[in-house]
């Protein structure tokens, strides 16, 4: 285990960048707090189903 990496970094230090990535407050790029909201969709999603049989002689 101690010969494998992951984006060119060791297993624990690997895991401890996701973890960092993890728990730290995302930003912006002008520094305002990003906040996660769920997003509803109230649109009406359309079906279309299309059968041809073609008959040949």
């Amino acid at each position: 285990m101690s010969q494998k990496t992951f984006d060119n970094k060791k297993p624990m230090g690997f895991l401890r960048s996701v973890i960092n990535y993890a728990i730290t407050p995302k930003l912006t790029y002008a520094g305002k707090p990003v906040k996660s909201q769920k997003e509803k969709q109230d649109t009406a999603v359309t079906y279309v189903w299309r059968y041809h049989n073609e008959i040949s002689n």
